[in-house]
């Protein structure tokens, strides 16, 4: 059986982001204290984002199913295991984000959103030194960073895919019409 490409790079892409297994405990650490608030802040993105034209085609009256995906979604990252589930998910977002023509400005703005909201929230919920806020941010910041990474790859196969098929449709469209000229002008 052939490997995965994309779930046989995620040590590599843990690695090259920072996050070795003892920061993904953490990340899990602080998701479990922050997470209940998630669907809040993702209906605040999408309440922001339907203020520009591009967003209210996007989101305007997907809200609520939107914000239900990206939760399960943001839990299976941030329990930090980055495992089949995740990767699942991922794949799942990455591939439907493209069908439905998001650029890809949106996913990055979404995770832009969601640090500085969660960050906002690490900060007025604990009493830790500065030093700890800032290594929590971090936490988070790397989490989201691997995810951009990983749902923009897969929305980059699955537009290129749809490229090729388009081209290959273009390539059989323009060899029929060529053979049917032919054939008229033999037929002539």
């Amino acid at each position: 059986m052939m490997m995965d490409p994309l779930a046989s790079s995620i040590p590599f892409r843990l690695k090259l982001f920072g996050i070795p297994p003892d920061l993904q405990r953490e990340i899990s650490e602080v998701w479990k204290t922050i997470h209940t608030d998630t669907e809040s802040i993702l209906l605040e993105y999408y309440e922001f984002a339907c203020t520009f034209d591009a967003g209210k085609i996007l989101y305007s009256g997907n809200e609520q199913a939107l914000s239900t995906v990206a939760v399960v979604h943001y839990d299976k990252l941030f329990s930090a295991r980055f495992d089949a589930d995740y990767l699942k998910s991922a794949r799942q977002i990455g591939t439907q984000l493209q069908k439905m023509g998001f650029d890809a400005i949106w996913i990055i703005a979404t995770r832009r959103f969601m640090l500085e909201k969660l960050s906002l929230l690490i900060g007025k919920r604990t009493r830790w030194n500065g030093t700890k806020v800032a290594r929590t941010i971090c936490l988070l910041e790397k989490a989201l960073i691997f995810d951009i990474d990983m749902i923009l790859t897969v929305y980059q196969e699955r537009a290129l895919d749809a490229a090729n098929e388009r081209s290959l449709r273009l390539q059989e469209a323009i060899s029929q019409s060529l053979l049917d000229f032919f054939e008229r002008v033999r037929c002539a």
